[in-house]
């Protein structure tokens, strides 16, 4: 059965906010982009998404399902983002437990 776990990505290079990416960095962001995308149009990915700030407290979250914290961390420093090195995660175990994503249940 398939668990949840968290993914919170953080940038390396806080000077992206402010002069924009490099070549190498736009490349990384745009394959992390299709890549979530792909996860996403599978069922793997259940959300992602950013903050709006550009500081040091930036930071995106992925939600995705995966069968143990072995496999989730593969598939999170999968992210070229992570390969690239251009930004850093977290795994974490974690579980809906409200809201529109909450697995629904029958009383």
């Amino acid at each position: 059965m398939s668990e949840q776990f968290l993914l919170v990505l953080r940038v390396t290079r806080e000077d992206m906010f402010t002069e924009g990416p490099t070549e190498a960095e736009a490349a990384a962001l745009k394959g992390h982009i299709a890549y979530l995308t792909s996860l996403a149009e599978r069922g793997v990915v259940l959300l992602f998404g950013r903050t709006q700030t550009q500081d040091p407290n930036t930071l995106g979250l992925v939600i995705l399902t995966a069968d143990n914290l072995v496999d989730a961390r593969l598939l999170a420093h999968a992210d070229p983002v992570v390969v690239a090195g251009v930004m850093s995660v977290t795994v974490v175990p974690y579980r809906i437990a409200g809201g529109a994503l909450a697995p629904q249940t029958v009383h």
